[in-house]
């Protein structure tokens, strides 16, 4: 791989996760891009993938992003619900916003009651009213309804909720779409932007290839897949799991006659969410079958992000690279990480060695040695010489799902001689409950004089991270 000089490098985009969460996610995110650079709104992400190809792993389509667009729910000035929809402005445009919103849900610590994210109802109309920039008012008795490559997107969208609902009421937001009626959707629309009708017609044309690839067996497949030449079902409009946008209006009747309608949010708030949009996924459902699937959502608190850095100058047509992963750079650039350890260091033994290309790297010890515990799998220490002793051999753990076990256990079969071990495989967990874990045991010199640093400590530090950063 080319190391990429900071200058070049912030003329590309680059998507960033972080193990830490969505502040992380988007502090590096927004350093890298830069005072003159953003954070991809979702149609600058939806302008990523026109321009890419699906299949390969480093796809766009292949990987799910949040975005810096944002979606909101509360009561118009004329008293009806209404959905807004914002891209790159408004409450949530700023991690400060973001923070202030999604802090409903997560200083909710002790009763955990609060879901989802809030603004102030004030900022709710603010938004309607233009303040926080150009707004379209949905009309949806416009004929642009009708024509799906002139349906117009602003920064800020205003869709009555109510109004939205006909004809589907409740099942809008549980219905698979096709092309047809996913072009037709004004909500899914104004999520996608300017160029959600180019997005919707690629995401089907690659459905079509994938049915036709895959030999489904058409005959079994519900209408809209492939019959009578219309396409497979393809996405959906997303709603949170936890904080659901509609609610029962009507709990006089039995469960399951409840009636639904647009939610009311808390008085003096509204919902609040950022948009993202997850990969392409195979999914198999009892409703329409079998489908290649990826739909514009609503991002939870407790959901992954990851990022798009677009710095200033730089264009989505140049594709995205991935951001840094601290496990994979201190493996590829070891050399420049290595630090002194502190004098008088005992290590902690026997060793647990990885391999890592030519080299050999001890781990860092289990939390927990002496104790059933996961290992760690973290590199601290280079092995200058490994040398097999005797065979391999095995134990056996209770373990409830991932691998937890001593290093008594390990002790208890290792050779004279030997002073570290490479596990080799973990069964599947046999009648009896037990999972056997293959070990092969070496005689290791280890050079306990300088270590890397853990991947969570380097992980926080862009700086450091950022020194080695390849494509």
């Amino acid at each position: 791989m080319e190391l990429i000089v900071m200058s070049e490098a912030l003329q590309r985009p680059v998507a960033f996760y972080h193990r830490d969460g969505l502040v992380a996610a988007w502090n590096h995110a927004a350093r890298y891009a830069g005072p003159d650079g953003h954070v991809a709104t979702l149609p600058e992400i939806v302008e990523l993938r026109l321009h890419a190809k699906a299949g390969p792993n480093e796809s766009p389509w292949e990987n799910w992003y949040t975005s810096s667009s944002a979606e909101y729910v509360g009561v118009g000035a004329d008293g009806r619900v209404k959905i807004i929809v914002a891209h790159g402005v408004g409450p949530m445009a700023t991690i400060a916003g973001i923070m202030a919103a999604y802090k409903w849900e997560y200083s909710d610590r002790k009763e955990r009651r609060r879901t989802g994210g809030r603004i102030t109802a004030q900022q709710f109309l603010d938004l309607e009213a233009g303040k926080y920039g150009d707004v379209n008012v949905v009309d949806l008795s416009s004929p642009f309804m009708h024509d799906p490559d002139s349906f117009p997107v602003a920064p800020v969208n205003v869709l009555d909720f109510q109004d939205y609902l006909v004809p589907y009421g409740e099942e809008r937001f549980y219905r698979y779409l096709t092309l047809t009626t996913a072009l037709l959707d004004p909500l899914l629309r104004l999520r996608l932007g300017a160029n959600g009708h180019r997005y919707i017609r690629k995401h089907a044309h690659i459905a079509r290839k994938f049915h036709r690839d895959e030999r489904l067996n058409v005959s079994r497949l519900r209408p809209g897949h492939l019959n009578g030449g219309d396409t497979p079902y393809i996405t959906k409009v997303e709603t949170p799991l936890n904080c659901p946008y509609m609610l029962p209006v009507d709990t006089t009747v039995p469960p399951p006659q409840w009636v639904y309608g647009p939610r009311v949010p808390e008085e003096g708030y509204a919902l609040a969410h950022l948009l993202d949009v997850d990969a392409f996924t195979e999914l198999h459902t009892t409703e329409v079958g079998t489908l290649l699937h990826s739909a514009p959502g609503v991002h939870e608190w407790w959901n992954g992000a990851k990022f798009v850095a677009v710095p200033g100058g730089a264009t989505l047509q140049q594709g995205v690279a991935a951001g840094p992963d601290a496990h994979k750079v201190l493996g590829e650039h070891w050399q420049h990480f290595m630090e002194p350890v502190e004098p008088g260091y005992v290590p902690v033994t026997p060793y647990q060695l990885k391999p890592v290309g030519a080299e050999w790297f001890a781990c860092y010890p289990k939390q927990y040695p002496e104790e059933e515990c996961l290992d760690t799998g973290e590199l601290e220490f280079r092995a200058t010489t490994v040398e097999p002793i005797r065979g391999i051999a095995t134990f056996q753990t209770d373990d409830d799902f991932f691998l937890r076990y001593s290093l008594k256990q390990v002790r208890a079969i290792m050779p004279t001689g030997a002073n570290a071990y490479e596990v080799l495989d973990v069964s599947r967990r046999d009648a009896g409950g037990l999972t056997t874990v293959t070990v092969r045991f070496y005689r290791a010199e280890v050079d306990i004089s300088r270590r890397l640093p853990r991947v969570e400590t380097l992980a926080r530090d862009y700086d450091r991270l950022m020194e080695v950063y390849t494509s």
